[in-house]
């Protein structure tokens, strides 16, 4: 994940060399791939979304809102479901990964973390 430039790398593991950078939201930061491999989701800081990247194809499949600083990311072990935490609303994010809808809103309380980003 490019922070800076909203983008995510491609990078090839054998040879460590940049095969291409593929659009993102804005401020990406946390990274995920789905169990089969097909799918990478970012969550955007800045632009309080999700992008969807087609990871055979190296493109942006779709962009979802998610809530504001969208910051990590993890999919369910089985790929049904991508959580996703939104530190300024304090709530984790459950998006079902084939709709690519948000299926619940959980609220939790402040990191030290977290704390420290609502200050800034």
């Amino acid at each position: 994940a490019n922070w800076e430039s909203n983008e995510i790398s491609v990078i090839d593991l054998n040879t460590y060399e940049l095969i291409t950078s593929i659009p993102a939201g804005e401020g990406t930061h946390g990274v995920d791939v789905s169990p089969d491999s097909r799918e990478v989701w970012t969550a955007n800081r800045r632009s309080n979304d999700v992008s969807i990247i087609d990871s055979v194809n190296h493109e942006l499949i779709e962009t979802v809102a998610s809530g504001e600083y969208a910051n990590h990311i993890k999919f369910t072990p089985d790929g049904s479901k991508v959580l996703v935490t939104n530190a300024r609303e304090n709530e984790l994010v459950v998006f079902d990964s084939k709709e690519r809808i948000i299926i619940n809103r959980i609220e939790v309380g402040n990191t030290p973390h977290e704390v420290e980003i609502l200050q800034q």
